[in-house]
């Protein structure tokens, strides 16, 4: 709390603070979560002794919101705090009764004796706060001549502070009110105080609350430091610019310690600095930010005088004839100089004791990281002053804050501290203690901007040698981090340390470079030397940090490592690209790819090195050998260095560089050699394949280098035929592909393609060796080189036309590859493990020898398109049936393996042909005669397109959709028992995926929660939500929170999967998304979704992305498709809805319900077209959504009639839940619906015999239901009238209209229930509840939509004439108390009239239809 009694002149100014050392920053307030352990146990303690201050927390700091008051004595000029100043407090804002938004008009006169704060202006009417709410301005009026020319950027800031030190001299106290009255402004506050009240300090308190009980009736939407307004756009600036120059101009003026100038001025900014108002306390906080950097720029000059009058003191005892009065006149200013300083010392101290102490803690991280950003400047600027270790624990503290905005302020205070060399031996001490905690921000904050500052940080204080080297280590190894951002700012520190390698290897180098001299090698060749040492530290260094990564991955043996693991989970494959391209900008050397690629053509073996007489010539010195993993990073560095090379020299763009043509030149005489020397190290060749990829190959024809083109081809085609590593082989065949596109060598290539496939059909010939595949018994061998080779023949079948090699049957003297490959694939009903991948490989080959055929019978150039067709139609009949084979799961012996790729691929096949144009018999045959121009040219684009001949045409009959569909329902089974998902649901872990899909839940509170912040914010006044400062969280932070946000803010480690679930996850997605795919091309009928949408919210935001996209199927199926496919879709969303109910009865966790509501709001999206402001363009038709409820109803009434029989209570409680779900599915119900869905309803529960207990929690669901049904009902203008008549029963009006609006006997329950007996085919429905079955007149999936809409005109006409469209949106979530089911006064008359009366409108109804 601020103290704010008087001074006694020439008291002795008090040393910085101490105290906060002991007490003040222990967190038992919640202010600062996780103090550094460092700090705590390392850091001496600082003894208290009775001269010092003791310290009040404010309700601000720890205890949010406290009415507690708390005395705190302040000190005289001796040390002893007077009795009567033993009472002041800092002011205490007192909550107002609710009246905080009611502006008060009025302005009242000051009383005689002591008047009112606040009330001395006018205050603005309410109609001018309101205006004032937007950006453009704030309702703060321009009576202060200090504010005005504060706001106004072009004002002489100057010449006003000079103007008031002159009116202090005159008027101390009319000076001093307006100074006092401008911070009042710029709070935003439009409160006054007189002359009397400012220069009462014992009452600052209670003026001070005054005011801002007044200006809580006067809230404003901002406060002038924080407006983004244009008018004051720059008044913080200037604000700050005018409190230094007020300072410097009182100091030279000689009035700055003057007795009534800062006494009044402290007192009110340490009160206002206390208050509960964020205005106040905010600008106050910044206001004594400043003025002690102005306070310290004064102590700073005051010090330079006094060592000056100090010398010139010295100088004159020295004298042989001293001057006795110039002496005393020396003496006196040295006094005076000495007092001065003491008392700007006791000012500072007292600033920071009574506003910098306590806002340092502030619940507002704003108002934190002021105070942090201001401590920073303050040690930057004055070292001699700040730079000691009662201020360093400040900035140690707030490292370990919550918010991530002061702690990015604590580390670049931290960045000024390093800058200069006389800084480090002043913060050794603090940089010791805390640089553990300043590491693992670095490496694990949540927040990324943070972790990038921090790094910056660390690697100025490496350079002083401060840092560990496993901390070093720990920091390096962020090299290969998955952030680009984090791996460029650890790129700097890399390269530190990587220059320090190469400075101690320098001296080893220049005895070589010496001794190569008298060969007459050349000094820029010496460069080259260096260069190669430089690279090969970098290969130390990254084979060092990659086995750390590794052994982090592997075994994590200690927490540093763990955590580094964790998060660092970058691929292997490819990490050293990663870091090329991060060091790329820090180590020019990295541009020297000449040195690299000599390097590496030179011999690093142990023969070389142990050569002695027979020195091998291109062995490579000692000082830079590679060793095995070094010459590996090397290599895969060469090829992104030479991207990196050949990227910038396309980007300058310059006709004279020659980059292009020297890498080209270069890589066309190393490859062979590099080719040859790691063809038995296999990732050495998977990275030596990228290079030509990097490459212009069209260089080779320029440079005249058609041989060494025909030598790649060839390197590449061995490679290919050596190795069976997966990476080498799809490195090969992207290299192939590179080569193919080479068009100025297409007959090289042609050639060079043809004799490697036929080189692969070769192979398999020779291992099969004539044999029946299909039913031969192969050997371990044998069966490794039929996987290797069909492996190959896959991956080029897939960038190559390789169907003229598996035909070639060598004039019949041979068996073909196709029938090979065929007997391959049919191997799979034998059901071998170890010949999975085979088969595997078999499979795919033959689906893409499927469609490299069907392009050639569809492009137009094609000879016999009927030849082909029928050829192709020979060789697809087999293989799809032996795919259906496999897909047949409950016939298939099949691996699981096998039955996925069969099904992958069968359903690919299908989506290729539905997706080709079929050719008509007026394409192919047209008549130009009897056509006109438009038509013929029409027709005669639509043969030059790709046309599917009839003859190819292919259909997915019912019974292959029907085992697709069982085999996903049975991969969905195996996944789900391989992933652990029921063990997760038991336990209460259920997928954070399906928060995603349940946005809708959240909506309604969320956007209550924002309008709430939004009234918040435009009372200036309103203290800071918990939920959006530290120590609390707003409802939509709290998700985050559980992810893992620490409270010192490092990522709290969460569990993530392993390489085997991620490969896992990604073939069970492939699986659906291929499922998904075929539904939406039309292959596979929109009915078979339920196997998928009943798992929604289980399985994984991919999947649940797949049941989204089936959603917009089922929509455009039931919307656009007429009454039939809507009749489909309608049962193809009960099944879903049921089965996933009963997936929720079974399971019994938590999340089940939840699950299934999320579930039923997406089906929800499949019933209605929406447009602009949530209106229903388009409906389902209204039969099917009744259909839809009723059948809800009768399965809910069956299974509570069968519980209550069988006596399972669990089942009995929980089948009401059903309609939680179907609550969602009323969007699109008019009021007749309604009736009607409520009626079959009622005459559901009626026949099971079901009795609705009318206070059982149970059956909240279906009283919720109910309500929301009689609800729609009620908007009906059928029923208006009845509704009117109840409240006017003597109006004879209203009684004629209420019983025109009676109904049939359907109407007649009083308890809300409408019943009809006798009118069952009112609801469109048998009475049984039983289906109505669509009429098989669909010829197609798909229904032309202005057909549609004719269709849907038709049923809109079957609807009630006074419906308005989307009506019922608005009152979905609109509660109906239990007392007013029956207050749609449906039973109006006891006279039967209201019978005839809706009678008479059923019959009208129906004349129109």
């Amino acid at each position: 709390m601020a103290r704010t009694t008087t001074r006694k002149a020439g008291g002795a100014a008090k040393p910085a603070p101490q105290r906060e050392a002991s007490n003040d920053m222990v967190d038992s307030d919640g202010s600062l979560t996780e103090l550094s352990s460092e700090g705590e146990n390392s850091e001496p303690e600082v003894e208290s002794s009775e001269e010092e201050i003791e310290e009040d927390d404010d309700e601000n700091d720890g205890d949010f919101g406290s009415s507690r008051k708390k005395a705190a004595p302040r000190r005289s000029a001796g040390g002893a705090a007077p009795r009567s100043r033993q009472s002041n407090t800092t002011p205490r804002a007192r909550k107002s009764a609710g009246t905080a938004k009611t502006p008060r008009s009025g302005s009242k006169r000051s009383g005689p004796s002591r008047p009112r704060a606040g009330t001395s202006a006018a205050t603005p009417s309410a109609a001018r706060s309101r205006a004032a709410a937007s950006r453009d301005e704030l309702p703060i009026n321009d009576d202060n001549e200090i504010f005005v020319a504060v706001k106004d950027p072009n004002s002489a800031l100057q010449s006003i502070a000079e103007d008031w030190v002159v009116a202090f001299s005159d008027n101390e106290a009319s000076a001093l009110a307006d100074l006092v009255n401008f911070i009042i402004r710029a709070c935003g506050c439009n409160g006054s105080v007189d002359e009397n009240q400012v220069v009462d300090i014992d009452n600052v308190v209670d003026n001070l609350e005054e005011l801002q009980e007044a200006f809580k009736k006067q809230p404003i939407p901002s406060y002038p430091i924080v407006s983004r307004s244009k008018t004051f756009k720059s008044f913080r600036k200037s604000l700050n610019d005018f409190l230094h120059r007020l300072v410097m101009s009182a100091y030279d003026a000689e009035i700055l310690t003057a007795d009534g100038f800062m006494e009044p001025y402290q007192a009110w900014v340490s009160a206002m600095s206390s208050s509960s108002l964020r205005s106040f306390r905010h600008t106050a906080t910044v206001i004594a930010l400043w003025t002690i950097s102005a306070l310290s720029e004064v102590g700073a000059q005051a010090t330079k005088d006094l060592a000056t009058a100090t010398k010139q003191r010295d100088a004159e005892k020295k004298k042989a004839r001293t001057d006795k009065s110039r002496l005393k006149d020396l003496e006196s200013k040295l006094v005076e100089s000495r007092k001065l300083k003491a008392r700007l010392e006791e000012y500072i101290n007292e600033f920071i004791n009574s506003v910098f102490v306590h806002r340092f803690r502030d619940f507002d991280a704003g108002i934190r990281s002021e105070c942090v950003s201001a401590l920073g400047s303050w040690m930057k600027n004055h070292p001699s002053q700040y730079l000691q270790s009662s201020y360093f624990r400040y900035i140690g503290w707030v490292l370990s804050d919550v918010d991530a905005s002061v702690r990015m302020a604590a580390v670049q205070a931290m960045t000024g501290l390093y800058t200069g060399g006389n800084f480090v031996s002043s913060v050794r001490h603090f940089t010791e203690m805390f640089k553990a905690r300043l590491v693992q921000m670095a490496t694990g904050d949540v927040e990324l901007g943070v972790r990038i500052a921090t790094i910056n940080v660390l690697a100025v204080i490496d350079k002083h040698d401060l840092l560990e080297d496993e901390q070093r280590d720990l920091l390096a190894t962020h090299i290969f981090d998955v952030e680009p951002s984090i791996r460029n700012a650890v790129a700097g520190f890399l390269a530190n340390i990587l220059d320090e390698m190469v400075s101690e290897g320098a001296s080893e180098l220049g005895s070589l470079s010496a001794a190569s001299k008298k060969k007459g090698k050349q000094a820029e060749e010496m460069q080259h030397e260096k260069a190669k040492l430089r690279f090969k530290c970098l290969a130390e260094l990254l084979v060092k940090y990659g086995h750390r990564l590794d052994a982090a991955a592997g075994t994590a043996e200690t927490d540093a490592v763990e955590e580094l693991g964790v998060v660092i989970h970058g691929a292997k494959e490819g990490r050293v690209g990663m870091a090329v391209e991060a060091l790329w900008g820090a180590v020019d050397e990295l541009q020297h790819w000449k040195a690299l690629l000599d390097l590496l053509l030179l011999d690093h073996s142990d023969k070389a090195a142990a050569g002695g007489n027979k020195a091998i010539e291109n062995a490579a010195p000692a000082v830079y050998r590679l060793d095995a993993d070094e010459e590996a990073v090397l290599v895969e560095a060469l090829a992104a260095i030479l991207r990196k090379t050949l990227a910038g020299a396309e980007a300058i763009d310059d006709a004279d560089d020659t980059t292009k043509e020297d890498v080209s030149r270069a890589s066309i005489a190393a490859l062979p050699k590099l080719f040859s020397k790691y063809r038995t190290d296999a990732p050495r060749i998977a990275d030596l394949l990228l290079i030509p990829q990097v490459l212009d190959l069209e260089m080779y024809t320029e440079l005249q280098e058609a041989t060494a083109f025909e030598a790649l081809w060839d390197d590449v085609s061995s490679q290919i035929q050596r190795h069976v590593e997966p990476l080498v082989l799809k490195h090969g065949v992207q290299t192939l592909q590179k080569l193919m596109a080479t068009t100025s060598q297409s007959n090289v290539n042609s050639t060079k393609l043809s004799a490697l496939e036929e080189a692969l059909v070769s192979s398999l010939r020779e291992t099969v060796s004539d044999r029946d595949v299909e039913t031969a018994g192969f050997s371990e061998d044998e069966v490794h080189l039929l996987a290797a080779n069909m492996l190959r023949l896959h991956l080029v079948s897939q960038v190559a036309n390789t169907s003229d090699a598996l035909e070639d049957d060598e004039g019949g003297q041979a068996t073909s590859g196709w029938e090979i490959v065929l007997g391959i694939a049919s191997r799979g009903c034998l059901a071998y493990k170890e010949e999975e991948s085979l088969v595997r490989d078999a499979i795919a080959t033959l689906a893409l020898y499927i469609m490299w055929k069907t392009r050639q019978v569809i492009l137009p150039e094609a000879g016999s398109q009927t030849a082909l067709a029928e050829a192709l139609l020979a060789k697809r009949t087999p293989v799809l049936s032996l795919l259906e084979e496999f897909v047949a799961s409950t016939q298939s012996q099949a691996c699981i393996g096998v039955q996925r790729v069969a099904f992958e691929k069968i359903a690919t096949i299908h989506m290729l042909y539905a997706a080709i144009p079929q050719q008509t018999p007026a394409a192919a045959t047209a008549d130009d005669a009897s056509v006109g121009q438009a038509e013929e040219d029409a027709a005669a684009r639509l043969r030059a397109s790709p046309q599917l001949p009839v003859l190819l045409n292919l259909q997915c009959h019912s019974d292959l959709q029907q085992h697709c569909a069982h085999f996903v329902k049975a991969e969905i089974e195996r996944y789900i028992e391989k992933s652990s998902v029921l063990e997760k649901e038991a336990n209460g872990h259920a997928d954070a995926a399906h928060d995603s899909s349940d946005e809708e839940a959240a909506n309604g509170n969320h956007d209550h929660n924002e309008d709430q912040e939004d009234e918040d914010d435009e009372d200036a006044e309103a203290t800071p939500k918990a939920s959006r400062v530290r120590g609390g969280k707003s409802k939509k932070a709290k998700k985050g929170a559980s992810a893992g946000k620490a409270s010192n803010g490092a990522g709290a480690v969460t569990e993530r999967p392993n390489e085997a679930q991620l490969q896992a996850e990604h073939t069970f997605c492939s699986v659906i998304s291929t499922f998904v795919a075929a539904i939406r091309v039309g292959v596979i009928d929109a009915k078979h979704s339920t196997v998928v949408l009943i798992h929604f919210g289980r399985l994984g935001a991919i999947y649940d992305s797949c049941c989204k996209a089936l959603v917009e199927v089922l929509k455009e199926e039931a919307i656009f498709g007429g009454y039939n496919r809507a009749v489909i879709v309608e049962s193809c969303i009960w099944d879903s809805l049921r089965e996933a109910f009963e997936l929720c009865l079974d399971g019994g966790d938590a999340g089940g319900e939840t699950r299934f509501v999320s579930l039923s709001r997406q089906l929800a999206n499949a019933l209605v077209v929406r447009g602009a402001g949530f209106t229903a363009l388009r409906k389902i038709d209204a039969r099917c959504l009744i259909s839809l409820h009723s059948r809800a109803s009768e399965h809910i009434a069956q299974k509570v009639a069968a519980a209550e029989r069988n006596g399972d209570k669990r089942v009995k409680q929980k089948m009401p839940a059903l309609y939680k779900g179907m609550a969602n599915l009323l969007m699109t119900a008019t009021p007749t619906d309604a009736v009607k869905i409520k009626s079959a309803m009622d005459r559901a529960f009626r026949a099971a015999n079901v009795q609705v207990p009318p206070a059982a929690k149970a059956w909240d669901a279906h009283r919720s239901y109910e309500k929301r049904l009689l609800k729609i009902a009620a908007k009906s203008a059928l029923f208006a009238p009845a509704v009117a008549a109840s409240g006017k029963k003597d109006d004879g009006a209203a009684r004629k209209g209420a019983a025109a609006a009676a109904g049939s006997g359907e109407l007649s329950d009083s308890g809300g229930e409408l019943t009809d007996d006798d009118a069952a085919d009112d609801d469109g429905l048998p009475a049984n509840g039983s289906r109505v079955l669509p009429t098989p007149v669909r010829s197609s999936h798909k229904r032309d939509r202005a057909e549609a809409e004719g269709g849907e005109e038709e049923s809109d006409n079957e609807m009630d004439d006074h419906e308005v469209v989307g009506s019922e949106m608005a009152d979905l979530d609109v509660d109906m108390p239990t007392s007013e089911a029956g207050s749609l006064r449906l039973d109006l008359d006891d006279d039967g009239n209201d019978e005839a009366a809706v009678g008479d409108a059923s019959r009208r109804k129906r004349i129109k239809t």
